[in-house]
């Protein structure tokens, strides 16, 4: 092309720009471009490229910034990276599914497999999901309308900053599961909305109960919603906590929503924490002798958890305070442990049973 440039103003006796003449060349080896071109296409497709429609007058001028584009792209994209887009070129409702939940954290999608797995997806389709999602997540949330360029460079710096190999062969496995993959997550979706409305009913309606009565204390919930009883259990209850640290942890799109929503789990994740601390003392005071608590029962609003903590802390340092002085003033006091207390104080007011038991020790 430079020899005909050359040719061509001599003959018309003109002198064209440097600019000019590089966009002439460049323009003269576009064929060799093709590969990029197409990827080019197929990643304005991908990621919703504003387009124009094929326009025929168009002066060499305004070709010139598009030619020096895609050449600059050329010198950036790989072979992995050409790969991915042209697979993304079909997999456009993957990456729409793939903004829906930009902000979340899909990582508890592997443990809802076994449970919905009538779904019959594969914890590796999840895992592939997962690395996807992290893979594409910085260039979602990018704002690229307007430089295309820019897509290139951080999609080929994704590849060697992520570590994640084999990105398209797993963009096919998640498109090919793709509306498996969207019930798992709906499914899920579904259970954190229980969650909270389980959770909202514990905070508003519950009331918590302690029963002690052999080696372990055990806490329980209970409210009425629409006259139906319901009732969960010490595992119910660190279940539902860890969900709720889960939701927390989740962002939301709606800030507003999140904010009243993490406030309410917040108090639900305190409750559960105030329930196992008094659950806690109640065990102290049993092992420390204390008479009251052989046995234990004890049902207590929300709003008195603090209150109940505060009381059973001043019992067990009372206790502990008389039980030192009592083996400081009564030498033998000290060759009894504490759980042994509560029998020898049944013994010492003729329980029959504690007398044969005493016999044994």
């Amino acid at each position: 092309m430079e020899t005909e440039i050359d040719m061509g103003e001599k003959i018309t006796n003109v002198h064209l720009q440097k600019t000019s003449r590089c966009s002439l060349v460049c323009f003269s080896n576009i064929r060799q471009y093709t590969e990029t071109v197409q990827t080019i296409k197929a990643a304005t497709l991908a990621f919703n490229f504003a387009t124009k429609k094929d326009q025929k007058d168009v002066t060499l001028n305004e070709i010139s910034p598009l030619l020096d584009e895609i050449q600059s792209i050329h010198a950036v994209i790989k072979d992995e990276t050409r790969e991915i887009l042209q697979t993304l070129e079909n997999s456009t409702s993957l990456l729409d599914f793939l903004r829906e939940l930009i902000d979340e954290d899909i990582r508890n999608l592997i443990d809802a497999v076994e449970e919905h797995s009538e779904q019959y997806v594969r914890e590796s389709t999840v895992s592939d999901l997962i690395e996807v999602k992290r893979f594409f997540q910085p260039i979602l949330k990018g704002d690229f309308q307007i430089d295309i360029s820019g897509l290139f460079e951080k999609l080929q710096s994704q590849t060697i900053e992520t570590g994640i190999q084999n990105v398209a062969e797993k963009i096919v496995v998640c498109r090919d599961n793709l509306h498996s993959l969207i019930a798992l997550y709906k499914n899920v979706a579904n259970r954190g909305e229980r969650t909270v409305e389980v959770i909202d009913n514990i905070v508003k309606k519950g009331i918590i109960m302690f029963s002690l009565h052999q080696k372990n204390c055990i806490v329980s919930v209970k409210y009425e919603q629409n006259g139906k009883k319901h009732k969960h259990s010490n595992a119910d209850l660190s279940d539902l906590r860890s969900r709720a640290l889960l939701l927390m942890n989740a962002e939301e799109k709606d800030r507003t929503k999140k904010s009243t929503r993490k406030e309410q789990l917040q108090i639900f994740v305190n409750l559960v924490d105030q329930s196992f601390e008094i659950a806690h003392l109640c065990m102290r005071l049993k092992e420390s002798g204390h008479f009251e608590f052989s046995s234990y029962d004890k049902i207590c609003k929300k709003d008195d958890m603090l209150l109940l903590i505060n009381r059973l802390q001043n019992q067990f340092d009372s206790w502990m305070s008389e039980i030192n002085e009592c083996r400081n003033r009564h030498y033998y006091m000290n060759f009894l442990y504490s759980n042994q207390l509560y029998e020898l104080y049944r013994y010492l007011h003729g329980d029959a049973k504690t007398k044969i038991s005493l016999q044994l020790f």
